[in-house]
């Protein structure tokens, strides 16, 4: 039998529940350009979850210049997120991140079921990913969504291109 702190907490987590999905309901309503500015507010509370998880469980050295062990721990990450769908490609100071298991890896989306997936979410993750890569490169990094499901892809792919690096072969 549930006594009332456990009615209160079901009562709290229902509310934050309909809080967030109303929410997103509400951003995905915005233009572009009042979308990415919400997004890009929400995404920074997925870059230090995700930065703690690429260095709590998948071996990332924050102290370490070294993009090789950067670039594994994301990949190990991306196929954990997304059912071992992921690659992580390199080709001089260009590296794509592509998913390819049939939805939005977004985990309010998929593990959490709260958000119902819209163009503009990519946003968010652009963000993230911006922020995720710029603290294993250490360097600024220009960061592209080139498809997605959420804009009606048949994958996710994303683009990063380090900024300040010499092209290399």
């Amino acid at each position: 039998m549930m006594d009332e702190k456990d009615k209160a907490q079901g009562k709290a987590e229902s509310w934050f529940e309909d809080l967030v999905k109303s929410a997103y309901q509400g951003i995905s309503e915005l233009g572009p350009k009042d979308a990415e500015i919400v997004l890009r507010r929400c995404s920074e509370s997925c870059q230090r979850f995700w930065l703690s998880i690429l260095r709590n469980k998948f071996g990332w050295d924050p102290g370490s210049p070294d993009l090789d062990n950067f670039l594994s721990a994301q990949e190990a990450f991306e196929k954990h997120m997304s059912s071992g769908k992921a690659q992580i490609t390199q080709k001089g100071n260009v590296i794509e991140e592509k998913f390819w298991d049939g939805e939005c890896t977004c985990p309010l989306v998929k593990k959490y079921k709260l958000v119902k997936p819209f163009p503009n979410l990519c946003l968010c993750a652009q963000n993230t990913f911006k922020a995720v890569y710029e603290a294993g490169v250490k360097r600024e990094v220009k960061a592209e969504v080139v498809e997605s499901y959420c804009r009606g892809g048949k994958c996710c792919h994303l683009r990063f291109e380090i900024q300040g690096a010499k092209d290399q072969p």
